[in-house]
């Protein structure tokens, strides 16, 4: 591989390594109890929780959240608060710390697959021009 392919394929390489953004973070705006609304969706949670009962703060939060749940949300929280001896409030809150679990899986699950395949593509490049250069290397030798 003669020094013009290298400095080609190196160029490459950086340019593909550093145009690759993998943050899903958001802007912020978190009022005192780490929550905002998402205004993608249009629902209020929280990216951290205080389970401090009574608490007037967890509880307005509480209620912003059930604001946005659809009805079989609310009664799948009212049976498992009813379940396990707990507030609605604390339920919701519990259910809002599971939903951004999974949503946080979800995401890092994305950035593996995301560099998994970054990486199988550049091993394809790098295999294709290496491939390419023997046909070219061979084709002076015959010559």
């Amino acid at each position: 591989m003669n020094k013009r392919n290298v400095k080609v394929l190196l160029s490459s390489l950086i340019f593909l390594l550093s145009s690759v953004t993998l943050v899903f973070a958001h802007s912020g705006n978190t009022d005192s109890n780490g929550c905002h609304t998402d205004h993608s969706t249009g629902r209020y949670h929280c990216h951290r929780q205080k389970y401090d009962f009574p608490n007037e703060e967890n509880v307005f939060s509480a209620y912003l959240i059930w604001e946005t749940l659809d009805e079989d949300e609310k009664e799948l929280i009212r049976q498992t608060a009813e379940q396990n001896n707990l507030t609605i409030v604390q339920t919701i809150l519990f259910y809002q710390e599971y939903l951004n679990k999974q949503e946080q899986q979800k995401k890092a699950q994305f950035r593996k697959n995301t560099l998994i395949t970054i990486g199988v593509v550049l091993l394809i490049s790098i295999i294709v021009w290496l491939i390419i250069d023997l046909k070219r290397i061979k084709k002076g030798v015959n010559k």
